[in-house]
């Protein structure tokens, strides 16, 4: 892969809160995929987990600061919903 310039610590922020919300919201036996490509002058990344996902209808509200999920599988304190 490429090199990509980029913010080191907010981009380091972005995988913890990703993999954490991960490890809240992922059965322990469901496998998790990254798969990460170039495309043109940027990187694209996936992350494909078997979590039950965000309700239909509810999508946009990912991207509100305090909002939390609904359906936590492991007994992980709770967060702020900032992740």
């Amino acid at each position: 892969m490429p090199l990509v310039e980029c913010d080191a610590v907010l981009i380091e922020r972005v995988w913890v809160n990703l993999l954490e919300n991960v490890g809240k919201y992922t059965p322990c036996t469901s496998p998790v995929e990254i798969l990460v490509r170039p495309m043109a002058a940027e990187m694209q990344v996936c992350v494909r987990d078997h979590s039950p996902g965000v309700p239909q209808g509810k999508e946009d509200l990912i991207f509100e600061k305090f909002t939390l999920g609904q359906h936590r599988i492991r007994h992980a304190p709770h967060g702020a919903g900032v992740g």
